[in-house]
Parts: structure tokens; sequence; C-alpha cells
């Protein structure tokens, strides 16, 4: 009895320490995905045509008078970490991440169901499952704004390979996608 119950708080630990890890993965990503979004912004900036109308002499005076440099301005609402626009970006394209997963995980039971098709009801149940950890991973008590926190003060080497890393994990993301559609067509077909 004692050594049933050992094994069972050995998995719990093993579970939990997986989880952890799957969340510190999911934050790297998510943080890169913020870094990249804020990156293009900078760049779009250089480029963007509604630039131009802070441009005009009338509107340079009125942000002069009223001491505003509108580029940092634009810039920080871009850069902040809780509410700026590119940290509202990063955490939909993180969601739309999670929905991408839950759909190749649908199709590869679809597949090994080798059934007709799954009600709707089974992919919107799976969609709201992985919505949710993806909710708790990142969003739940700000978590994400600590993970923000720490990896800023990473070293560079560092940042240079969770960057490709991240980029790397979402390239297998749609992978997945693509080879869990091909799967299900075989095994629905075949």
């Amino acid at each position: 009895m004692l050594g049933l119950m050992g094994e069972r708080q050995q998995l719990n630990n093993l579970n939990i320490i997986i989880m952890k890890r799957i969340e510190i993965v999911w934050n790297i990503v998510h943080y890169f995905v913020w870094k990249a979004d804020y990156k293009a912004h900078l760049i779009f900036n250089k480029i963007n045509p509604f630039m131009v109308i802070h441009k005009l002499p009338f509107q340079k005076k009125m942000y002069e008078r009223r001491g505003i440099n509108i580029y940092d301005e634009m810039n920080q609402a871009f850069k902040e970490p809780k509410g700026g626009l590119s940290s509202i970006r990063a955490g939909g394209f993180m969601y739309i991440l999670s929905y991408i997963i839950s759909l190749a995980f649908f199709c590869l039971i679809q597949a090994t169901k080798n059934t007709a098709y799954l009600s709707n009801a089974v992919m919107i149940l799976i969609s709201i499952l992985f919505g949710v950890l993806n909710y708790f991973l990142l969003f739940y008590k700000n978590k994400y704004l600590d993970y923000f926190k720490e990896f800023n003060l990473k070293l560079s080497n560092w940042k240079r390979k969770w960057s490709w890393l991240s980029f790397l994990i979402i390239v297998v993301i749609f992978f997945l996608l693509v080879v869990s559609f091909k799967i299900m067509d075989y095994s629905l077909h075949h």
C-alpha cells in the first residue's frame, strides 16, 4: 500500500515538473512573439504612411505646445508589457497557437477513431480546454509579466538561442497542423 502511494506521489511530482516546464517554454514563446511584434512596429513606423500626418506643421506645433513626442508616446503604447498593443497582439497570437494545437489534436483523435466525423461539440470542447490551458499558463494572475521581467534580465546569448527556438516551436505547431490534417484525411479515405 505504501509503495503504491509513493509511486502516485512520484507521478504527481513528475506531472508538476512537466507542467512547470511547459509553462516556462510557453511564456518564452509569448515573450519572443511580443518582442517580434514590437520590433515589427518599429520597422513599420519607417514606412507607415499615417505617420506623415504627424510631420505636418500644425500637428508638430500642437505636440510641441503639449510637450509631447508623439513617436515616443506611440512606441511606449506598443512596448508596454501590461496592456500595450504588442502585448495584446502577442496574447492573441498565443490563443491562435493554442487553437491550432487543439485543431491538430482534434484531427489526430479523428484519425485514430477511424469513423466518419466527430461532432463539432468535441472540437469546441477541445478548443475550450486548450484556451483555458493557455489562459492559466500565461495570463492567470498576470504570470507573463513576471516572466517578461525575468526574461528581460537574461543574457543576449540566452535571448538569441530562445528566440530561434521560439520561432522553431511556432513553425513546428503549424507543421503539426498540416501533418494532422494529412493523417486525418488519409485515415478517413483509406
